[in-house]
């Protein structure tokens, strides 16, 4: 049964689908000569060895490319040199250039689980039609892992996602992340690719995009690993910004339109709650005018302790305020210190 949504006449292509679909795994690579190996042993242990691999280098100048030469000799594994710039071009440059019907991403510092691709295939012929499937997945600071939050869904659960923009706002995160995702190769026609111009968030707006168009099928199982301390990662540059690009994807619908989706009013949650999200961002920059101006945007009774929180933070110091900020986002490693030397 696939959700009504009318901003699709259906589902994608369904050709195949009892099948083994072709698959393309695209590892876009920057300077992750620590990390890359790791990556690339997790997709060589899958269960499933029938895929091409694409590795798109965006001009590794640490020994990465020494790193990935052996892998080179497989039949499967093709190196593409990247020509545009940044992370979301690099994949659309890959995406050009893959030949499956399924194209699943692991950026150079993450890894799967053994069964990841068994996973999205039995997904893939279980629930024809989608757009993305995706698993739940599992954040690790170094060495302690726990699941991505994760609410507003029973576990154990699968299948078509009623509204992804609900799990978002029950979670405080979406529910998939780049190494936890397939999308079908006819997605991008239908909902557009990866934004080359966008600095942050460029992987949730393209999740924005397919979620208004296409219909998601997802499982609370974790079957990835995302590695928040990863070198090249973790970035503390804040820097202002007025929207995220989710946002201004979402603002840029017409109202009439966008009041017509079957998921409308989440749909307007999870535009204030990420302004919210900007706010902080804006604080950590030093921007407290600005974080005040997306805060007033908020009326929600659902983010009255978090607005307070940030409007708080818009009350000190500048230099008080920015500190706040960098220590919160180093929360995954005070953790690790903890389950490292005081729980262990």
């Amino acid at each position: 049964h696939l959700p009504s949504n009318p901003h699709t006449t259906g589902s994608l292509s369904m050709s195949k689908v009892s099948s083994l679909p072709k698959l393309t795994v695209i590892v876009p690579l920057y300077n992750k000569v620590k990390e890359v190996e790791r990556s690339l042993r997790s997709i060589f242990s899958q269960t499933i060895s029938e895929y091409e691999l694409l590795i798109i280098d965006g001009g590794s100048t640490d020994g990465s490319l020494d790193v990935i030469t052996p892998y080179l000799e497989d039949s499967r594994v093709q190196l593409l040199h990247q020509k545009s710039k940044g992370l979301p071009g690099a994949r659309n440059e890959a995406i050009a250039q893959a030949n499956g019907d399924l194209i699943a991403f692991l950026d150079a510092d993450d890894e799967w689980h053994p069964d990841y691709l068994e996973t999205i295939v039995r997904l893939y012929n279980t629930y024809p039609g989608a757009g993305i499937y995706a698993t739940a997945y599992e954040r690790c600071a170094i060495s302690y892992s726990k699941p991505s939050p994760l609410k507003g869904l029973p576990k154990p659960w699968e299948g078509y996602l009623d509204s992804w923009f609900n799990v978002y706002v029950e979670s405080g995160f979406p529910p998939f992340c780049p190494c936890s995702v397939a999308l079908h190769r006819d997605v991008f026609s239908r909902a557009g690719y990866f934004n080359p111009d966008s600095r942050m968030s460029e992987d949730v707006e393209m999740w924005v995009m397919v979620a208004y168009h296409c219909p998601i099928v997802f499982t609370t199982e974790i079957h990835a690993r995302y590695h928040l301390l990863a070198d090249n990662k973790m970035s503390l540059d804040y820097y202002p910004i007025e929207k995220l690009p989710p946002v201004v994807y979402l603002e840029s619908v017409p109202k009439d339109e966008l009041m017509q989706h079957r998921n409308y009013p989440d749909i307007l949650l999870v535009i204030e709650y990420m302004n919210l999200v900007a706010a902080y961002f804006n604080i950590g920059a030093g921007d407290k005018k600005r974080a005040k101006e997306l805060i007033q945007k908020s009326s929600s009774n659902r983010w009255r302790v978090r607005r307070t929180g940030l409007r708080v933070l818009t009350l000190l110091p500048k230099g008080v305020g920015k500190w706040v900020i960098r220590c919160y986002a180093k929360m995954p490693l005070y953790e690790w210190y903890l389950h490292r030397f005081i729980f262990r």
